[in-house]
Formats: C-alpha cells, structure tokens, sequence
C-alpha cells in the first residue's frame, strides 16, 4: 500500500493537497497583514524626516484617533448612511475607506455596535465603490450574501455586511487626513 505524506498542521479529515493549499492562503494572508503595518511604519517614519523632527503629523483633534496617516472619528449617536455621510462632511472627513487588513483591525469595533462605512453600490451596474469613487482592493465581507444591499457597515465582529441605506440604528466613522 501507498503512504500518503504527513502533513502534522493539516485540520483533521482534510486531503493533504487540501491542507497545504489552506496554509499556504493564511501565510499570504499573515504576510499581507505584516506588510500593511510595515507600510504604516514607513509611511510615519518618511513623514518625520521629510518634516525634520520625530513626529512630524498635527495630533487629531480631541475626540479623534490617528492610524497611519488619517484621523477617525467613531461616533456615539445613530443615523442612515446619507445622515452619516452628511455628518462627516460637516466635519471636513468622509465615511471612513478601509484599504488595508491593518486598518481593518484598528477601526474593528471593541463593543457590539455596527458602523457605517463609506461603501455604497453605485448604479446602473450595482457595484460597491467607496465614496471617493474607487473599486475596493480589500474586502471583508462576512459571506457571499452580505453584500447584497446598498450600504456598507463594520459589524461588532469586524466584517463587512450590507443593509438598506435608510437604516438608522448604526453608528459611523468618519475619517480625515492628518495634517503632516
């Protein structure tokens, strides 16, 4: 008889073929994670030296948090997305754009509340675009049917899932460069 190859980090009941191609993903996956920070580090540390000083980016504004170059903003009341979006406005920012795993993480909510973000389908085609007008490069949507609705929020698990536009008992977070 045949022995078939060891593979001792394979989930059990799962080919061998199977296995690998699994942790192969989740090593790209880590690898991509690892890379987005060293580019938040990068982009801080080019920031500094091109101002001459340690830090060279204005704190946010109270009430604010900076993450790689942006200041957010999580808000505690509830509105629909347009209301949201209007709000940010107000405030010189925009629903917040997520292009990065490690952006993900930190804007991830820390309690059980939904967030708007600034993804809405945009017609005649139904496709999801951030309000900046640009296609995503990095998805997180909770499963093949989260994205069946108009507008976008962060659940309190850290996955995207849609919803109608009108909806109001979401937060949002709305985000704005930091001035470097």
């Amino acid at each position: 008889t045949k022995r078939r190859a060891s593979f001792p980090h394979a989930p059990p009941g799962l080919d061998p073929p199977f296995s690998v191609g699994l942790l192969v993903v989740q090593g790209l996956a880590d690898a991509g994670h690892e890379r987005d920070i060293v580019w938040g580090e990068v982009f801080r540390q080019t920031e500094a030296v091109r101002a001459g000083n340690e830090s060279s980016c204005e704190p946010c504004h109270e009430n604010w948090t900076a993450f790689q170059g942006s200041c957010y903003q999580f808000s505690t009341q509830v509105l629909s997305w347009f209301k949201a979006k209007d709000h940010c406005t107000e405030k010189g920012a925009h629903l917040v754009i997520i292009n990065s795993q490690a952006e993900q993480k930190f804007l991830s909510p820390k309690e059980n509340n939904g967030y708007w973000i600034g993804l809405r389908k945009q017609y005649p085609k139904g496709i999801h675009k951030w309000q900046d007008g640009s296609v995503p490069t990095f998805i997180n949507w909770r499963d093949t049917r989260s994205s069946h609705y108009d507008c976008a929020f962060l659940m309190g698990s850290g996955s995207w899932s849609s919803t109608t536009c009108y909806a109001h008992w979401y937060h949002w977070i709305c985000e704005k460069p930091q001035v470097c």
